[in-house]
């Protein structure tokens, strides 16, 4: 056999190897672009979806507070103050959703469920499980209630 650098088997080989290595090229700035668009497509949807956020939850904090001043018409103080103190709470935060950062609050979710696995595996379920249902009603025609 020839040892020659032009023997076309080689070159061939060579060929494949620049090919290879353009596709690769060429994927991986495809990929790039594409995970560049998904980014910006969260950004905006996180954005939209904090102050969406914050505004159920001030609902639930004033759904709350109008408990508590039921509570207390009804003459149970003691457990209207709880209450109100729970409304308060939901205020605080739906004022700090309000004021965070979608990077911040991407890094606190993730950070929440990375510390609680159980509780990640179960909305893992959850979802599969809400996702099938709807695909069920989708297939038959039925939406969720």
């Amino acid at each position: 056999m020839s040892t020659n650098q032009n023997h076309p088997v080689r070159q061939s080989l060579r060929d494949a190897d620049n090919l290879v290595d353009d596709m690769s090229n060429r994927a991986s700035r495809m990929a790039d672009k594409a995970v560049d668009a998904t980014r910006d497509k969260a950004v905006k949807g996180a954005r939209a979806g904090r102050g969406a956020t914050a505004d159920y939850i001030r609902s639930l904090g004033n759904a709350v507070h109008a408990a508590s001043e039921s509570l207390k018409e009804d003459g149970y103080t003691r457990t209207a103050g709880t209450v109100d103190r729970a409304g308060e709470k939901f205020e605080h935060v739906s004022k700090s959703v309000s004021g965070m950062q979608v990077s911040d609050i991407i890094d606190d979710t993730a950070d929440y469920l990375r510390r609680r696995p159980a509780l990640t595996f179960s909305l893992a379920a959850l979802a599969g499980y809400a996702l099938i249902k709807l695909s069920d009603n989708n297939r038959s025609g039925r939406t969720l209630s």
